[in-house]
């Protein structure tokens, strides 16, 4: 027979790879559909934008945080430097903290230390941009660094549907806050 600990770590293993698996097939999911959009009218594709941002897998305010950083902007159009969405992160959270308000989970960097604008890049890269549904939507450039929306979806949308996202995403952001508090 094994030691505990070994079919603990074992165990432990196992459950991680099957994580691992799950989120790859989830991600490629994501980017075989975002390939179909190019076939698709923009109003199927802002009809299942809306539909992913009513039933988002959150586990940090990272998700509803790019839609706010993407939508608020004043010259708002289909292209995001990638600088200017680490600065809205960054202000972010360093806002809540100088308010006394939580900032994220005690293992997030914003909570950990001041993270650098390379670190909160690598973030938005990894998670949200990298794992969640918005990489069906959302497309990072390395060589121009800029974060572009999708085409047809860009072009489908009204002030109101723009005022629509805002608002749900400061919804999530809120009710997030509101479980962890």
């Amino acid at each position: 027979a094994e030691p505990q600990d070994n079919q603990t770590e074992k165990m432990e293993n196992n459950h991680h790879e099957e994580n691992k698996s799950r989120l790859k097939r989830r991600l490629d999911g994501y980017l075989n559909r975002r390939e179909e959009y190019s076939t698709e009218d923009g109003d199927i594709i802002k009809s299942e934008f809306f539909a992913d941002l009513s039933r988002p897998r959150m586990q940090y305010t990272y998700f509803p945080l790019v839609l706010l950083a993407f939508f608020e902007r004043e010259n708002f159009n289909e292209k995001m430097s990638m600088t200017d969405m680490v600065h809205y992160f960054g202000s972010f959270y360093q806002d809540r903290k100088h308010k006394g308000l939580v900032v994220e989970k005690v293992n997030s960097i914003f909570v950990k230390k001041n993270p650098t604008d390379v670190e909160i890049k690598r973030l938005i890269l990894s998670n949200p941009l990298g794992r969640s549904c918005l990489v069906k939507y959302f497309k990072y450039d390395k060589k121009s660094d800029f974060v572009s929306l999708d085409k047809k979806l860009f072009a489908s949308l009204s002030v109101s549907d723009v005022e629509k996202i805002v608002k749900l995403a400061t919804e999530l952001i809120q009710g997030y806050y509101m479980k962890l508090n």
